[in-house]
């Protein structure tokens, strides 16, 4: 498996996510709190529903992580094919310092959208969860963007996830994968 991720950046920093999202070699529209991830909005907090609700929050701005993941069948002996498909599901939760990947104690949870080449799909997840269909040795890259909500104010500038964000680790196979969180401070 091959993966590519950005630092943490704000969605509000339009045109470097757009830049961003380029230079990884995707053309599909970026999501934003207000649209393309099917939150609705109710006194201030997001929603996508479900049961019980999967994600809220009383947001100003959203964290965004955007990448590529594909994937090689490597296995000798079994190849996948038309005639012989396999599913593979990749899924690295999102970990706190602390060992959590009960995000904020369940309260907020991150998304995660998958830019698939036949139309893209919202995951309510705790990290990147890509469920893949393979029918060939290769598949991808694909797009993804994987998103944290957050409350920015005079006294959190940085939001109030800034330290989760930056001490915590997407875990693949037991490794922890860190990402840097971008800052106006590190412009």
């Amino acid at each position: 498996m091959t993966l590519t991720f950005s630092p943490w950046i704000l969605q509000s920093r339009t045109e470097l996510i757009n830049d961003v999202w380029k230079r990884l070699g995707q053309t599909q529209a970026l999501p934003t709190p207000d649209d393309g991830w099917n939150l609705d909005k109710f006194k201030g907090n997001y929603y996508q529903y479900g049961s019980p609700p999967k994600f809220a929050a009383n947001m100003t701005d959203m964290y965004y992580v955007l990448g590529t993941v594909s994937i090689e069948n490597i296995t000798e002996g079994w190849h996948f094919s038309a005639d012989k498909p396999g599913d593979v599901e990749v899924f690295l939760p999102l970990q706190t310092a602390a060992g959590d990947t009960n995000y904020r104690g369940g309260i907020t949870y991150s998304l995660c959208k998958v830019f698939f080449s036949n139309g893209s799909r919202v995951y309510a997840t705790r990290g990147l969860d890509v469920p893949v269909s393979m029918t060939s040795d290769y598949w991808g890259p694909v797009g993804f963007v994987l998103g944290i909500a957050d409350y920015l104010s005079p006294a959190t500038p940085n939001g109030t996830a800034y330290d989760i964000m930056r001490d915590g680790a997407l875990i693949y196979n037991g490794h922890e994968i860190k990402l840097d969180v971008y800052t106006d401070a590190n412009k």
